[in-house]
């Protein structure tokens, strides 16, 4: 994706080279932004990553967790994007607090991480 950042998609030759606010104030990922949309804006390929992650944890609890933490954080990141709603609540939150409640990854985010925090007093 680095090599997307280019000049800005209407920007002329005109504008002042210390002017980066209007330089990158409208700025896209194009041509790349369609290439990497489901990548970047819908997080396919972590979501992906974190099912086969979750899938592949067998008997080891923490790394499940871990990855129903990413799953749940991806999840409502892509429903925020496509609908702007702040009311959707991901089934990974249910998954995480009732068969991952009592792990340490599980406490560790709730200690360490606001968005798992208020999603523990939302269940």
């Amino acid at each position: 994706m680095m090599l997307s950042y280019s000049k800005w998609y209407s920007e002329r030759s005109s504008i002042g080279q210390y002017d980066d606010f209007h330089r990158w104030a409208g700025f896209r990922f194009s041509p790349n932004d369609k290439t990497y949309y489901h990548s970047y804006y819908e997080c396919a390929d972590a979501i992906h990553m974190y099912h086969q992650a979750l899938g592949q944890a067998g008997a080891n609890k923490e790394i499940a967790a871990q990855a129903a933490i990413m799953l749940a954080t991806c999840d409502e990141a892509v429903q925020l994007f496509k609908t702007n709603t702040k009311h959707y609540y991901s089934p990974y939150r249910k998954l995480l607090k009732t068969r991952y409640g009592q792990t340490e990854s599980f406490a560790a985010a709730v200690t360490h991480c606001p968005d798992t925090a208020a999603w523990n007093k939302k269940f």
